[in-house]
């Protein structure tokens, strides 16, 4: 119950900062999520299907994004050695930290060809707590989503269509980059 109410509260408050609007209004309402630390956040139109290649787990374990369904899902592309994306991982960590669980997750899809290891030494060096490690040494994950920058992260609904994506570094433990994954969680739960 105490987690709901938290989950309740902060849809309130991502009304706040987006000005009352109501999920399931006008592409106008998307927009008005833009702003701030999300300006450069494209919303597509219309969902659309992502691609269905594999990445692995710290384990070593084949995974889709078809694992992830049911959830609002931001992936984010990154390596290691992408200096953009070593600022951006504790952000992400924090994001899943506040907003992870059954409804959402952040699923940071390592590009590193030295593969698993290479990450969970990062991770432990950044002293990432939150966020699952995977890894895609092939990059053909990256390439069939057409995410040809690094760091790219592509936000997915629940039933795993693309809702958007953000092409470059983004604060993601920011109020305005909360309030656009509580717009798209609401409109999944509706």
């Amino acid at each position: 119950m105490a987690k709901r109410n938290s989950w309740l509260a902060l849809v309130a408050a991502a009304f706040l900062v987006i000005g009352g609007a109501v999920p399931g209004q006008t592409q106008s309402t998307t927009a008005s999520l833009t702003v701030g630390e999300m300006a450069n956040f494209t919303v597509l139109p219309e969902p659309a299907p992502v691609s269905e290649s594999e990445f692995i787990d710290v384990d070593g374990n084949k995974l889709t994004l078809a694992d992830f369904r049911g959830k609002v899902v931001l992936i984010n592309f990154w390596a290691t050695w992408c200096g953009p994306c070593r600022h951006e991982m504790p952000d992400l960590d924090r994001l899943e930290a506040e907003l992870g669980g059954e409804r959402f997750q952040v699923v940071a899809i390592s590009m590193d060809h030295l593969g698993i290891d290479r990450v969970r030494e990062f991770y432990a060096e950044y002293s990432l707590e939150n966020l699952a490690i995977y890894n895609d040494k092939t990059m053909r994950m990256q390439r069939s989503m057409r995410a040809f920058g690094l760091p790219t992260s592509v936000l997915l609904n629940a039933d795993g269509l693309e809702v958007g994506r953000l092409v470059g570094p983004a604060a993601w433990a920011t109020s305005e980059a909360k309030a656009l994954i509580l717009h798209f969680m609401a409109q999944s739960a509706s």
